[in-house]
């Protein structure tokens, strides 16, 4: 995608609104490096993964996000210096792959509803013995256990009996006679890790010992004194060992962390890829977004579309006028569509929603568009919108509009979308004019999708002369002279500059000048236009609700078969749990009945027969065939003048008919002789089930 595109039609703001959606750093990570892609099926696989985090989200069922966390970046850098990791690093590997396995359980138990990341999450490994290594060594929030090894906890528990019996002399040096007389306070502290009185000054020769530090003040002298040093020195021995063995097993824990740096990797990359896909599926329904279809051509088709930086300025302050939204079609009956109007009527807006909406959609997010839309994969999109005036490369306007517009021309493909604003602005108008129009002739030429705006009424009439060309217009309200931002398409706009210069309060015998300037050979041609306009208007318009029948008809078919699957589905559930009841009812009869079948072992050897026979027809009756294969066995054995049973009848009805190739019968209930399908008779005959005559 051309970046220059991706600057202008505002893809980073959409950006940062996702971002502020994700739940964790890593589901950022990945919306920071999203880029629009061109690749379809990785786009289809994109766009059903937040189809179903969407349809999760509509339910309020929520996936547990808790635990994850960047650990990758220390990981290697640990791995690379063949360093030890911290606890709290281990600490937090070990919450990465729990909560990854707490979202491999959650779209498990959705399975139903959310088969491509239930695929998704089937590609994270098993790193379960890793946990428990890491639990049996690190305790939360990252400390190293006592239990971690044998000789830790021997080290740990001889520093905690050597810390009291310090701390018990130390206590006894400082409220005892000995040194009263020479010490600020009778109390004793640790500076750099060493046990010290605190010893006036002048004083420090009467307390023998080492000297560790003075205060600020320089009155007092911190001293160690000799008495404890033996103790002090033992103590920092076990702490230097205890140290050395914290090391030790950081170290031997960290290389199994390194063994295994592939699949964590694997972990992070899955995990922050849910929860970007899960921020997504907030973004969706926050904005009101839909999924729009994957054109499997090139066409452009969008219902009551609204730009999704108005939408999320909306729903970011309700009190915000609502998005006014508009719909088009690019690419099926025409390739290009000249839009005109007013200034500050939305043209431009109109412009970017479309390249905005095109960016999203290949980025794998929904779009703030209605129901019936549908988005193809584009190669690229490519626009040309705003000011490009550039003082440091001394361009003007117009040389900046050229300079893009060519670059668009050397690079676009007939699988681009090309967005150019304001066509032959900024320059002489007959020579913009003319210019505008060799650029949309060759544009339709080379087969590229284009959307123009511009204010040239000959370009207008480019829209209406061309096959594959249209004109488009942004509704304005003539008697307010405000603009209503709706769009039609099928109508060129007038730029309404008398009207508006009127109403600005430019002098009426200047405005009637200007409008006995216009030439009557003009208001002829806008006249033509317009007649011509108002057919098309009206076509279109009988178009469109042929179209949203069509739509509406397709969505209750759709809904139609999505509620005919949930019900097999639902079938074959109960199948499947009444099955699972039967055998277990089976079971445990055969086990009742064991001790009393084990008993009758011992009656006379005439009668064992009849014994092993009852002991048989209980394990024939309990050894259950599936439904479905008993089912298949009833309708195979099926023949002419059986009796079965018609439940949406409610009767025993006789078989006159077969017809196994279409699996259809023909059979009589009463004086009625009735075709029906295979699938309308049971192979199972309620009791009070009523026979024909």
């Amino acid at each position: 995608m051309d970046a220059h595109a991706v600057a202008v039609l505002g893809y980073e703001e959409v950006k940062v609104h996702l971002a502020g959606l994700a739940q964790s750093i890593l589901g950022r990570s990945v919306i920071e490096r999203l880029r629009p892609s061109s690749d379809r099926n990785r786009l289809q696989a994109s766009l059903e993964q937040v189809d179903e985090a969407r349809r999760l989200l509509d339910r309020q069922v929520v996936p547990p996000f808790g635990g994850l966390a960047d650990v990758m970046a220390r990981v290697r850098a640990g791995h690379v210096h063949s360093r030890g990791l911290e606890p709290p690093e281990l600490h937090a590997v070990r919450q990465l792959i729990q909560g990854a396995h707490q979202l491999r359980q959650f779209f498990q138990s959705q399975a139903s509803l959310t088969p491509s990341l239930l695929r998704l999450v089937q590609k994270l490994p098993d790193l379960g013995p890793l946990v428990v290594a890491i639990d049996d060594a690190i305790e939360p929030p990252g400390e190293v256990k006592d239990h971690a090894s044998p000789l830790l906890f021997d080290l740990r528990q001889r520093i905690r009996d050597l810390e009291d019996k310090v701390r018990v002399l130390m206590n006894e040096l400082a409220t005892g006679p000995r040194y009263r007389t020479w010490l600020q306070e009778k109390v004793f502290s640790v500076r750099n890790g060493r046990y010290v009185l605190p010893v006036r000054l002048d004083q420090k020769g009467y307390v023998p010992g080492i000297l560790h530090d003075k205060s600020a003040s320089g009155s007092t002298a911190f001293v160690e004194p000799r008495e404890v040093i033996p103790l002090a020195n033992d103590l920092a021995e076990a702490e230097l060992d205890a140290s050395k063995e914290i090391a030790r097993i950081l170290l031997e824990l960290s290389k199994r962390v390194y063994a295994d740096e592939a699949a964590i990797a694997t972990t992070q990359e899955v995990c922050a890829w849910l929860d970007f896909t899960w921020a997504r599926a907030r973004q969706s329904q926050a904005l009101g977004c839909t999924s729009p279809r994957l054109a499997t051509d090139r066409t452009i088709r969008l219902r009551l579309a609204r730009h999704p930086l108005l939408a999320i300025a909306h729903h970011s302050d309700p009190t915000r006028p609502a998005v006014v939204p508009f719909s088009l079609t690019l690419g099926e009956e025409h390739r290009l569509i000249v839009v005109t109007g007013p200034n500050t009527g939305g043209k431009t807006v109109l412009l970017k929603a479309v390249g905005l909406f095109q960016l999203m959609f290949q980025s794998g997010l929904h779009v703030p568009v209605g129901s019936g839309s549908e988005l193809p994969c584009l190669d690229g999109v490519w626009a040309d919108i705003g000011d490009e005036q550039s003082i440091a490369q001394n361009l003007s306007t117009f040389s900046g509009h050229i300079t893009q517009v060519a670059a668009i021309l050397r690079q676009a493909t007939p699988h681009s979308l090309v967005l150019l604003d304001e066509l032959g602005a900024g320059t002489d108008p007959t020579e913009g004019a003319a210019l505008g129009e060799a650029l949309l002739s060759h544009l339709l030429q080379s087969g590229h999708l284009v959307i123009v705006t511009t204010h040239l009424s000959t370009l207008k009439e480019f829209g209406f002369s061309r096959e594959g060309a249209e004109n488009a217009c942004m509704t304005f309200d003539t008697e307010s002279l405000m603009p209503t931002y709706g769009l039609l398409v099928g109508q060129p706009g007038s730029s309404q500059a008398l009207a508006i210069a009127a109403r600005y309060g430019l002098p009426e015998a200047v405005i009637s000048l200007a409008k006995g300037l216009v030439s009557a050979q003009a208001a002829r041609t806008d006249s033509l236009m317009t007649d011509l306009m108002k057919s098309r208007v009206r076509a279109e318009a009988a178009r469109q609700r042929s179209e949203d029948l069509v739509q509406a008809s397709e969505e209750r078919l759709a809904r139609a078969e999505g509620a005919l699957k949930e019900a097999e589905a639902a079938r074959d559930r109960v199948e499947r749990e009444a099955e699972s009841e039967i055998l277990r009812i089976f079971e445990s009869l055969r086990e009742a009945a064991r001790p009393h079948l084990n008993a009758l072992k011992n009656v006379p050897k005439a009668l064992l027969p009849n014994l092993l026979g009852l002991e048989q027809s209980l394990e024939r009756h309990a050894r259950m065939t599936p439904f479905q294969e008993r089912r298949r066995s009833f309708l195979k054995d099926l023949k002419k003048y059986d009796e079965v049973y018609v439940p949406k009848y409610q009767q025993i009805a006789r078989i006159e008919k077969m017809n196994r190739a279409e699996e259809r019968l023909s059979v009589k209930i009463g004086a009625m002789t009735l075709e029906i399908g295979f699938d309308d008779v049971s192979w199972v005959t309620p009791p009070d089930a009523k026979r024909t005559n």
